[in-house]
């Protein structure tokens, strides 16, 4: 992500610098642990430690003086922080209070390869979202964990059974807003994340260490809830967030009882798309080749397909049309209709829906309408039963659906078809 136009990246650049502050010559502060080595007429300290991966890090004094090194107590750490001075534990519980940050003061007059080892437990936590708790994260410590959604490659899609998905535009031009217009992925459903349908308070139960020196976890993220008929993941693996390049991942999960789900717009939203599909007879996704292909497509010339808002359509010019075949593979003769989507975005845009022929109905796209999604909405018109059978009264198998544009407009974009029981 970037931050007004990727100015915010040169802060990354700076950390080494407040690894280490100092007042006068009275107090060195160890702010950050990290690898390094400070020198200076006054400190010369040398830092070893693979923080985070490991919860601790020593000191090693290269110049002696007499001063105070005052070391940070993170506001995250445990009950189990604790400072050593050349092997002998030094006393600090005046000094820091668990769950508040403050520094340790350690005044002495120092020598020459005295070492200081600060012990900093981590632990596993569940933050919610501010102003949004049905979302959590996860942290170790001060590190952000995430699950990675999506393999990068194909040896990353067998050692980890992810799929693989080529995310496009990952890197910018030199432009001043290169990053910004290419950096646009496929548009996915909240529905189709992982989720955390069960107790919330029993979220971090779902959690179990694989290989603590890598900060790595399994996370579970199964559920059996009403609403789940077409969910797929089941466990995950959750590493530092800083290490997931190059795929689609997780950091913010929704966490929620069944009930509180099922009550939610989303899932909402959800069932409604199920109770669609179970109505569904034939389907065609307009503007894409194999499904027009399949049910016998037909469109005046110049007719153009494309995408809007991660949706497919196909659209026509003046006087152009549309049509489709939709099959009755189950032979009803009555309780039909056919739902067509469109988007405001088309407003101003009319046509006239026929089947075999008749016309069934007008179609005036308007600039607003109540209930609609990023602008699309759905049409729903019913099918007469004299034009589900044929003049000798057989159910006939397929009907033709064409869309076509009234003198003087475009035809309206047609982002799908569908053929529904009623």
């Amino acid at each position: 992500m970037w931050c007004c136009v990727g100015t915010g990246m040169e802060n990354h650049s700076k950390y080494g610098h407040f690894i280490y502050t100092h007042t006068g010559k009275d107090t060195l502060y160890v702010n950050l642990f990290t690898a390094s080595r400070l020198v200076n007429k006054k400190f010369c300290v040398t830092q070893t430690t693979n923080y985070p991966y490991t919860p601790s890090t020593t000191l090693t004094i290269d110049k002696s003086g007499r001063y105070t090194i005052s070391v940070r107590h993170p506001w995250w750490t445990g009950a189990g922080y604790r400072v050593l001075v050349n092997g002998r534990e030094y006393p600090i519980a005046s000094q820091i209070t668990e769950g508040k940050s403050s520094y340790v003061n350690l005044s002495r007059k120092w020598k020459r390869g005295d070492k200081i080892i600060v012990d900093i437990p981590m632990s596993l936590r569940m933050e919610a979202c501010p102003n949004y708790t049905d979302y959590v994260s996860f942290e170790y410590g001060p590190v952000l964990l995430g699950a990675q959604t999506t393999a990068m490659d194909a040896r990353d899609a067998r050692e980890t059974g992810l799929e693989i998905e080529k995310l496009q535009n990952e890197y910018a031009g030199d432009g001043r807003m290169d990053h910004s217009l290419g950096a646009v992925g496929k548009g996915l459903s909240l529905i189709s994340a992982p989720m955390l349908i069960g107790n919330p308070k029993e979220a971090l139960h779902r959690i179990t260490p694989v290989d603590p020196s890598k900060l790595t976890f399994s996370i579970d993220v199964s559920r059996d809830d009403t609403l789940a008929a077409n969910y797929h993941w089941c466990r995950l693996q959750l590493r530092p967030f800083s290490t997931i390049h190059h795929a689609r991942y997780m950091c913010y999960w929704y966490c929620q009882t069944p009930q509180g789900y099922a009550q939610s717009d989303m899932a909402q939203n959800e069932a409604a798309r199920q109770a669609l599909e179970a109505r569904t007879l034939d389907f065609v996704a307009t503007g894409e080749q194999q499904s027009e292909a399949g049910h016998e497509y037909q469109y005046s010339d110049n007719s153009h397909s494309g995408s809007f808002r991660n949706e497919f359509y196909r659209d026509a010019p003046q006087d152009g049309f549309i049509q489709y075949s939709l099959f009755n593979k189950s032979a009803q003769r009555e309780n039909l209709s056919v739902l067509c989507r469109f988007t405001t975005i088309d407003a101003g845009r009319k046509a006239e829906l026929q089947i075999d022929g008749v016309k069934v109905c007008d179609i005036d796209i308007p600039r607003q309408v109540q209930g609609s999604q990023d602008g699309f909405f759905n049409i729903e018109v019913p099918v007469p039963a004299s034009l589900l059978v044929d003049k000798k009264g057989k159910v006939k198998s397929k009907i033709a659906v064409r869309l076509s544009a009234n003198r003087g407009t475009l035809c309206p974009g047609f982002y799908y078809l569908r053929l529904l029981k009623r």
